[in-house]
């Protein structure tokens, strides 16, 4: 983005600024506090998942296999729906992520349902209300945020160097946020805020911290198991430009949840984070402006 485009882009969406300029300030005051209560608060260790590799590698198999599937019998559910390339596309990317999503969920409940020795051990370790679950979600989702933030914008500025200096990367957005900015269908776009804001939180977190990370944890030290799952997590994502900041989300999740103790605060803290991204989509398409993806 030029300095002119940039200028324009301020003068239009001066709302925006305001809301994304609010949104970092805060965060740096709630990393601050974080950092002044963190080395006096309570260090919650959620307990790691101990089975046995080959019941872990049947787990990931079947959602692998999940993962196929959807993709493979999405588009055979909208031969009816409409004949548009755009609309299919549309479509497609939304039953491809439902099926995906929910296929998750219903894998993570059918191993607890007949596979219950593989789950002694509960993991959550805190019982907490909706309400403070929220407010801790919404809080480390602050935290967080700053880093998000300078890790997208150096993500940015070193892709757009490679590509002037000969290299061809793509800065494409994920589906999702090209389907938001194009759809025009209501129905679509509630499809989309609830499967971003509900389903997708619920699933991934249940996989990727209260499973991937759990079983890692009883294999290797605490931060590569962070790190590694937050790897998995952003490469599900299949976004190059995305990858590195998905990272430190994946990262910033599995912290929230070691000191809380309790699998709803990273859920909450993913939820706002879709919703952070679906208002900034609304209003702006080119996230790479704030340095976002």
């Amino acid at each position: 983005m030029t300095e002119e485009e940039a200028i324009g882009v301020i003068k239009d969406n001066k709302g925006l600024i305001i809301y994304f300029f609010l949104i970092l300030v805060l965060g740096l005051g709630c990393l601050i506090s974080f950092a002044i209560k963190f080395r006096s608060s309570k260090k919650r260790l959620v307990p790691a998942w101990t089975i046995s590799w080959f019941d872990f590698g049947l787990f990931i198999w079947c959602l692998i296999f999940c993962m196929g599937l959807s993709q493979i019998i999405a588009p055979y559910l909208l031969t009816s729906i409409s004949h548009t390339e755009n609309a299919y596309y549309v479509w497609n990317i939304i039953a491809g992520g439902l099926m995906l999503h929910t296929g998750m969920i219903l894998i993570f409940i059918l191993f607890r349902y007949y596979q219950p020795h593989l789950f002694l051990h509960s993991f959550n370790i805190e019982v907490i209300s909706f309400l403070k679950a929220s407010k801790l979600g919404i809080y480390y989702f602050l935290v967080a945020f700053p880093f998000v933030w300078i890790t997208g914008l150096c993500t940015i500025f070193i892709f757009e160097r490679l590509n002037k200096a000969g290299w061809t990367i793509s800065l494409d957005q994920q589906p999702l946020v090209g389907i938001f900015e194009e759809t025009k269908s209501p129905i679509a776009i509630i499809i989309l805020f609830i499967m971003a804001i509900l389903i997708a939180p619920v699933a991934e977190e249940l996989i990727f911290r209260a499973s991937i990370y759990r079983f890692l944890k009883s294999r290797l030290p605490i931060f590569f198991s962070m790190l590694l799952s937050a790897i998995l997590f952003s490469l599900l994502h299949m976004n190059i430009v995305g990858f590195l900041p998905l990272i430190v989300i994946g990262i910033s999740l599995c912290i929230a949840y070691e000191l809380t103790g309790n699998i709803l605060v990273p859920i909450i803290f993913h939820s706002v984070f879709n919703l952070n991204s679906i208002i900034l989509i609304l209003f702006r398409s080119d996230l790479s402006f704030f340095g976002l993806f």
